[in-house]
């Protein structure tokens, strides 16, 4: 027993030694990684393609059992989206159909439809886009917004793509063989959190419905040099930095990158960049590829799509741990881009990057229902008027005594007002 304890802080100390050391070569010298740098800008075109269909697969699986209840599962010990994808792979002879637009009580029932499988999205996506997922076996169907695909567990000759905004159903009739391996994959070691569906403001919603546990975790992190961005995003820049209170701002004739100093939060603007899709399909992709060329490299290995706005065309990806979303620091999430103007984008990225996971040693949290949540922020004097989507999501904490420790925490995440704001600390403060 006394050995098994020594293993496991052995083991930490001699991982935060290596980043610590690796960190240090970056720091020391970055103009080592500026030859690399440059082969990776010319491969970034393909790269992006690789990594794509994870950014845009669905987030948040939920089981409506045979009796109608509704369950989110998550799995600590395989990526449940990802392996329910590997089945869909193989779904074949497909044929496309619209059902019809459903009244919002229809639509409901047909979420909540017994014996199925629902694959969520956070925001809207389309078929071309589904398609790209599943290595573009769905590149001769009908190009539609959709944000949830329903995938019956007693029917393998269709699944469903529902759109939430206008309330319609498009069916796809197909081969599907694979169906008792995705029974296999959402039965092995699967936790099941109760939930139900409900409407607001004719938007669904996913609540849970009683107290439960959630795991904590602990991460190893990097900050990325500011230097790397520099020279890959401003290289013909000799214009030394400006400095203001906590942000260092370097600027070129056409572009301006300004970096944070206390959030580990970059800003930089492009005046120079290239037309972006008004078609949303389109958009998406661009989006995505324009990220991927910043060169935040593995600051997306666990990134998905978050959130579109289309009023000011501006689009959010989050860092992911089992299907919840990790807020950080910056309400931006790990990357963000929009579009100033017709000749103008902003970018928002963080430059601290999840590594490798470590254990935590710490217990399961218990969580409250989202109810609970809405009552007492409604109990604090929040307007519930203004209270929008309730999101279970993690809270990044750094570790006081390390520079490279990152805990997980679950809380729960309110969009009020348009903002998110965390739970914990706005039940501290009233509005």
């Amino acid at each position: 027993m006394k050995i098994k304890k020594m293993i496991l802080p052995l083991l930490l100390t001699i991982a935060v030694l290596i980043s610590i050391f690796l960190s240090m070569i970056i720091w020391i010298n970055p103009s080592s990684y500026q030859n690399v740098n440059k082969s990776s800008i010319n491969d970034s075109n393909e790269n992006y393609k690789k990594t794509l269909p994870s950014v845009y697969s669905p987030t948040q699986v939920v089981k409506n059992d045979y009796t109608g209840a509704q369950y989110v599962l998550t799995n600590q010990s395989v990526n449940l989206i990802s392996e329910i994808r590997t089945q869909m792979l193989s779904f074949s002879d497909f044929k496309f159909s619209k059902l019809e637009n459903f009244s919002l009580k229809n639509y409901k029932n047909f979420m909540n439809r017994k014996n199925s499988l629902m694959l969520n999205y956070p925001d809207t996506v389309t078929t071309n886009i589904l398609s790209r997922v599943l290595n573009n076996n769905l590149k001769d169907l009908p190009n539609v917004d959709f944000n949830r695909i329903l995938i019956p567990l007693d029917d393998n000759t269709s699944i469903y793509l529902l759109h939430d905004d206008s309330k319609t159903v498009y069916k796809i009739s197909l081969k599907n063989d694979n169906l008792n391996k995705i029974k296999d994959i959402i039965s092995k070691d699967v936790r099941q959190i109760p939930v139900n569906t409900y409407f607001k403001n004719n938007k669904p919603m996913i609540a849970f419905t009683k107290s439960f546990y959630m795991p904590q975790y602990s991460y190893l992190y990097n900050t990325s040099s500011q230097n790397f961005f520099v020279n890959r995003l401003l290289p013909g820049s000799n214009t030394p930095p400006k400095r203001h209170h906590n942000t260092t701002i370097y600027n070129d004739q056409d572009r301006r990158i300004a970096f944070n100093e206390k959030n580990h939060e970059a800003v930089y603007l492009d005046s120079m960049s290239n037309p972006v899709s008004s078609d949303l399909s389109q958009f998406l992709v661009q989006s995505y590829k324009n990220i991927s060329n910043l060169g935040l490299g593995n600051n997306l290995n666990s990134t998905r799509y978050f959130d579109y706005n289309d009023k000011n065309t501006e689009i959010t990806y989050r860092n992911y741990v089992e299907g919840f979303p990790i807020f950080d620091n910056n309400s931006n999430g790990a990357a963000q881009m929009r579009i100033i103007d017709n000749v103008s984008v902003r970018y928002t990225f963080s430059l601290d990057v999840l590594q490798t996971p470590v254990p935590s040693g710490k217990k399961d949290l218990k969580m409250i229902s989202t109810k609970q949540v809405v009552n007492n922020l409604v109990n604090l004097g929040y307007d519930i008027k203004k209270i929008g989507t309730v999101e279970l999501g993690y809270q990044s904490i750094k570790v006081g005594s390390s520079n490279m420790l990152i805990n997980l925490k679950p809380t729960w995440f309110v969009q009020y007002n348009g903002k998110w704001i965390n739970y914990n600390k706005a039940t501290q403060n009233q509005y």
